[in-house]
């Protein structure tokens, strides 16, 4: 096997294992006041009964990682095309849907404690942060986005330098032993395809910084001040993050075309790829466990309340859709993971879906056209 071959099918062997622990210990990067998706007293988040969930969950999870890491590697060995890419896509599609199932079954549990010791909010309290707030951390400003503009402008630069030594036929893909599998006619359209593939790419993370600036603050009502600020230094990293990994993502763009040109090969162009990818991988692997859900990890305080100052169980269904009509937030943080989900009870909220579909499609049949 090719030694560059071997790197490729080692880089994405890893993508399992880290999404796998990342799913793993989901349960331990929540906030105290919350448990399998269900609102707990902050005071119980140690009770016995719950540790127990959430050493069955990661020992579950761990182990199942496990079986389909070296699942991956045993196909690697015999098929390192096509039975080790079956595999990996198998293996990650089978990592989330079977994670999303067992907390649904610890969810349940859970429930059912908190029915039996009569864990409810005796009313609803909630909190706001008014007058100066300069010592809370926001997420970084939207016009660092325009950082985008030059990244393009370098690319169809490159493409236009590069257009007269692009082959008659232009390697657009390949798979693992390096070898073109599509190619598409060289044509002035070969110069536009990777500004359209990695624009869609921005504008769906420049939507992300703008969900990051304008989501439900996730503060905790019997601690405001220091969940403030943890929150606030949750999505100002988080909105860095995002911005710093698209700006290198998009720098593929760039890369596409001196590929195109000959300048790099498909094989050497394919390492650049999956080393982006671990770069994003590891560094938003790396944000969740510093961090935590809400910046829960990093709260300067953790009192340990035995009230639930609210109660909004009821609105998330099956632990993972939010759906309140009478909650004017459009984006909310999550209630199992990390990062933020959409309030599905608001017509904004399917006024989004419709255009992102459409982007979508057009996206799609745009490339394939140009393809």
């Amino acid at each position: 096997m090719h030694t560059s071959t071997t790197t490729l099918l080692l880089i994405l062997s890893a993508f399992i294992p880290v999404s796998g622990v990342i799913l793993a210990i989901t349960p331990y990067l929540m906030p105290s006041g919350e448990c399998f998706a269900v609102t707990i007293p902050s005071a119980r988040s140690h009770d016995r009964a719950l540790v127990g969930y959430r050493r069955m969950y990661c020992g579950i999870m761990v182990a199942c990682t496990a079986a389909m890491t070296a699942a991956c590697v045993a196909a690697a060995c015999l098929d390192p095309t096509h039975a080790f890419l079956a595999c990996f896509i198998v293996g990650m599609l089978a990592l989330i849907i079977f994670g999303y199932i067992l907390m649904l079954v610890f969810r349940t549990k859970v429930q059912h404690i908190k029915q039996e010791r009569g864990w409810q909010a005796q009313r609803q309290r909630s909190a706001a942060i008014i007058g100066p707030d300069g010592h809370v951390p926001h997420p970084i400003s939207m016009w660092w986005n325009l950082l985008y503009v030059p990244v393009f402008a370098v690319t169809l630069a490159i493409g236009y330098a590069g257009y007269q030594r692009m082959p008659e036929h232009i390697p657009l893909q390949v798979n693992l032993s390096g070898e073109t599998t599509h190619t598409i006619a060289k044509s002035p359209m070969a110069i536009w395809l990777p500004l359209l593939m990695f624009g869609l790419l921005a504008a769906v993370l420049i939507f992300t910084q703008y969900v990051i600036a304008h989501s439900k603050k996730g503060v905790d009502v019997n601690d405001p001040e220091s969940s403030a600020y943890a929150y606030g230094l949750y999505a100002r990293a988080w909105s860095v993050f995002t911005l710093v990994a698209g700006l290198i993502v998009c720098m593929l763009a760039p890369i596409m075309e001196l590929s195109f040109a000959g300048a790099l090969s498909p094989r050497q162009a394919m390492i650049i790829v999956f080393g982006v990818l671990i770069f994003v991988i590891g560094g938003s692997a790396t944000l969740s466990i510093a961090l935590g859900q809400n910046g829960s990890k990093v709260r300067i305080t953790q009192r340990g309340d035995m009230d639930i100052p609210s109660d909004d169980d009821a609105h998330w269904k099956l632990g993972v859709f939010y759906a309140n009509h009478d909650d004017a937030s459009v984006f909310v943080p999550k209630r199992f993971g990390i990062g933020w989900t959409v309030n599905i009870a608001r017509p904004a909220t399917w006024a989004l879906f419709v255009v992102a579909a459409a982007l979508t499609v057009g996206g799609v049949v745009a490339v394939t056209m140009l393809a």
